[in-house]
C-alpha cells in the first residue's frame, strides 16, 4: 500500500550549479516547506499506520526504480525518476 502525497511533477533546475549541496533532494524539500528525511515525508513518519492497510509504514526513496539510502543527501541527476513512498 502507498499513501499518496500531494507532490507530483518535475523538479527543474536552472542556471549554473555551484555545488552539489545546491541540488540535493533535501534542499528541494526545504525550499517547498515539506519535512523529508529517512524517517519522515510530510505528515507520514516511520511506524505510522498506512491509512488503507492499517499496517506500519516506512518512508522509502526509489531512484530510477531502485531503493536509495541517501534521502536528503541524494544529489539530483538529469533524467532521474524519483519516487518517495510510504508503505
Amino acid at each position: 500500500h502507498r499513501d499518496a502525497l500531494p507532490i507530483y511533477g518535475q523538479i527543474h533546475i536552472e542556471g549554473r550549479i555551484l555545488s552539489d549541496n545546491a541540488i540535493k533532494l533535501g534542499k528541494f524539500f526545504d525550499n517547498i516547506g515539506v519535512e523529508f528525511d529517512a524517517d519522515r515525508i510530510a505528515q507520514y513518519k516511520n511506524g505510522d499506520k498506512c491509512s488503507e492497510s492499517g499496517t506500519s509504514g516506512k518512508v522509502q526513496l526509489l531512484v530510477n526504480g531502485a531503493k536509495n539510502p541517501e534521502f536528503r543527501e541524494y544529489v539530483l541527476q538529469d533524467g532521474d525518476n524519483i519516487e518517495i513512498v510510504f508503505r
